[in-house]
């Protein structure tokens, strides 16, 4: 590494990373003791598909053995982990097809694969449109009007939580028109957040 260069830190628990990777290369199962920020601990057979790295976090997506249903592991929240090598990965025929990072991730944001997928307009004012259009949102986006103060840009995606983070850090260089559903929520977020502020409460939003 040369000192010229500065870098981003290593991701956390990018030690884990290699024992994944092993796994989807020999086609093994993992044995995973997961600890979510939301549920108790719990220990899980991972048929791992493939990683994804997001924001300066590794990611493995997979399926539960025995339960017919997707997982998306963070790293740093994995406690303990270990190579089945007697075993072997047999996904299912309902969801060998998804489990593809192109096909898994279509019309998502970031890691959060929840609800079908939308339409929404948004408008970017200057200078912020100008950064927008450089390193878009989503490979949807589309540029549907400009003027010298604003542009309106149309994206096709899942409406999910790190979307309206990502929506949110352009502050008021950055509000959505439509839909009316999605624009009301984002409202509703921006009203706790106020709140929170004058109060020094947090105020739970439901996803």
């Amino acid at each position: 590494q040369r000192e010229e260069v500065m870098i981003e830190p290593a991701p956390p628990a990018a030690n884990l990373l290699q024992n994944v990777m092993d796994a989807i290369d020999r086609k093994h199962p993992l044995r995973i003791l997961y600890k979510s920020h939301y549920k108790e601990e719990k220990e899980i057979i991972l048929l791992p598909a493939f990683v994804r790295l997001f924001r300066q976090r590794w990611y493995v997506i997979g399926e539960v053995r025995g339960k017919e249903h997707t997982m998306t592991c963070a790293l740093e929240r994995v406690k303990e982990v270990e190579l089945l090598e007697r075993e072997k990965v047999k996904f299912s025929p309902k969801l060998r097809a998804i489990l593809k990072p192109q096909v898994y991730f279509e019309h998502c944001f970031g890691i959060i694969r929840q609800f079908e997928p939308i339409t929404i307009r948004f408008r970017a004012f200057w200078p912020q449109n100008a950064y927008i259009k450089d390193v878009p949102f989503h490979a949807s986006q589309v540029e549907v009007n400009h003027t010298e103060e604003y542009t309106d840009f149309e994206i096709f995606v899942r409406p999910t939580y790190d979307l309206k983070q990502e929506l949110l850090w352009h502050r008021d260089k950055l509000a959505v028109l439509s839909p009316e559903s999605f624009r009301q929520d984002m409202m509703q977020v921006l009203r706790a957040t106020l709140s929170g502020y004058e109060t020094g409460e947090s105020h739970a939003i439901d996803e």
